[in-house]
């Protein structure tokens, strides 16, 4: 499929940038460096967090983006709302 314009075929231009947006669209996401992952478990399993973690898993291991999510911002309560990233290891 050629799209000519003013003489001129866009058709290359227009493969390109589909391959461009699919290999975007699928790439892995940046991932946190060591030292992040370890304060990270530090304060996770080493804090309060750590019962927390062990409270509510059953709602907020699946919750990313899902219904869940409001069960289990009502199950860590206003306390342990600041555990929710700990759901993420």
């Amino acid at each position: 499929m050629n799209y000519v314009i003013d003489g001129r075929s866009y058709s290359f231009l227009i493969a390109l940038i589909a391959i461009n947006s699919v290999i975007s669209s699928y790439s892995i996401p940046r991932q946190k460096s060591y030292h992040q992952l370890d304060l990270m478990t530090k304060r996770c399993f080493r804090t309060i967090c750590k019962d927390w973690i062990h409270e509510c898993h059953w709602f907020c291991d699946l919750a990313k983006g899902r219904p869940l999510y409001d069960r289990c911002m009502e199950c860590l309560s206003w306390k342990g709302k600041h555990c929710y990233e700990c759901f993420d290891l």
